[in-house]
C-alpha cells in the first residue's frame, strides 16, 4: 500500500512537472511563489528531497529526474544569479541550499536499479557535477602536489563518453574560473591511466593553454605535468609553441606560478633536443632577463 502511494506521488509530481513549465521552475527552486513566513531556503530543500524519494521508485521518469537534479547543480551554494554576474564568492549559507539537496538526491538515486540506464546514459555529466559540488561545499583548497583518488584508477565502462565530455568542458572553458582546477585534476588522471606520455595534440593544446590561466592553481598544475613529460619533450608536436607559452608565465603576477614556469622550463631544457635548444637561446635568454631585476 505504501509502495503504492510512494508511486502515485511520483507520477502526480512528474507529471505537473512536465506539463507546467511554471511547476518545473517551482521545482527546480524547491517552493512556490508564495512562500509562507518562515519557511525559507531549508524548508524548500527539505520539500525538494521529499519530492525525489517519491519519484525514486519510478524509473520511467528517470531521465526528467536527473536532468531536472543537473539543472539544479549548475549552481553552486550560497550563491545567486546575480553573485554569478559580478563572479563573487561565498561560504555555505543558507541563501543557495539547492544545490547541496540535490546532490544529497542525487546520491540517494545512484544505486537504485531503476535508475541505472538513466545514470550510466548522464554518467560524465553527473559526475563532474558531483565533484564540482564537493569542491564548492567543502571549500577544497587543492595544491599542485595533491592527487586525488579518482574514477580514473579503474576501467569503468563509460570511460570514452567521459573523457570526450572533459574535454568538451575543456575547450569550451568552465562556468566559473574554480571549475577549471576540478577539470584538470581529473582530466588529467584520466589520460595519465589511459595514455603514454606524452599525451596527443588535442590534448596538450589544453595543457598549453592552461599555463597562463587566470587561477595560478590550473598554471601550476599543468605546467607540473608539463614537467613530467621531460623524459619525451622531443616528441611533443609544436614542443617551440609549448615552450613559448612556459616563458610566458614568467610575466605572471602570482609569484609561485613564476617559480614553478622556471622550474618546469630547467628540467625540460635538460631534455631538449640541442638543436631545438639553439633556436629558442635568444627568447630564453631575453624572458630570463627581467627576472634578474628582482635578485638582489
Amino acid at each position: 500500500m505504501e509502495k503504492a502511494r510512494t508511486r502515485s506521488q511520483a507520477r502526480e509530481v512528474m507529471s505537473k512537472m512536465q506539463e507546467n513549465k511554471t511547476g518545473l521552475r517551482l521545482a527546480v527552486h524547491g517552493g512556490s511563489q508564495c512562500e509562507p513566513r518562515g519557511q525559507g531556503p531549508l524548508h524548500r530543500a527539505g520539500t525538494l528531497i521529499l519530492m525525489w524519494q517519491a519519484a525514486g521508485s519510478e524509473g520511467s521518469v528517470a531521465p526528467l529526474v536527473l536532468k531536472t537534479i543537473l539543472l539544479i547543480l549548475k549552481g553552486k551554494p550560497g550563491e545567486t544569479e546575480e553573485d554569478m554576474e559580478e563572479k563573487r564568492r561565498f561560504s555555505l549559507d543558507a541563501t543557495n541550499m539547492m544545490p547541496v539537496a540535490a546532490s544529497q538526491a542525487l546520491c540517494t538515486f545512484l544505486p537504485v536499479g531503476s535508475y541505472k540506464k538513466a545514470v550510466a546514459q548522464f554518467f560524465p555529466h553527473l559526475l563532474l557535477a558531483l565533484m564540482l559540488q564537493l569542491f564548492y561545499s567543502s571549500q577544497l583548497r587543492v595544491m599542485p602536489q595533491d592527487r586525488p583518488l579518482t574514477l580514473s584508477e579503474f576501467n569503468f565502462p563509460q570511460f570514452p563518453e567521459t573523457l570526450h565530455y572533459f574535454y568538451k568542458i575543456s575547450v569550451e572553458g568552465p562556468r566559473r574560473s574554480e571549475d577549471n582546477i576540478v577539470t584538470i585534476i581529473f582530466f588529467t588522471e584520466l589520460l595519465n591511466n589511459f595514455f603514454k606520455d606524452p599525451f596527443p595534440e588535442e590534448f596538450m593544446v589544453l595543457y598549453k593553454n592552461w599555463i597562463n590561466d587566470s587561477n595560478p592553481v590550473v598554471s601550476k598544475l599543468s605546467l607540473q605535468k608539463i614537467a613530467n613529460m621531460a623524459p619525451v619533450i622531443n616528441e611533443i608536436e609544436n614542443v617551440c609553441s609549448l615552450l613559448t607559452s612556459i616563458l610566458e608565465a614568467f610575466h605572471s603576477k602570482e609569484h609561485t606560478v613564476v617559480i614553478r614556469a622556471l622550474l618546469t622550463l630547467r628540467k625540460l631544457l635538460c631534455k631538449l633536443d640541442r638543436v631545438i635548444y639553439s633556436s629558442l637561446c635568444a627568447k630564453i635568454a631575453s624572458s630570463y632577463c627581467p627576472l634578474m631585476d628582482h635578485v638582489s
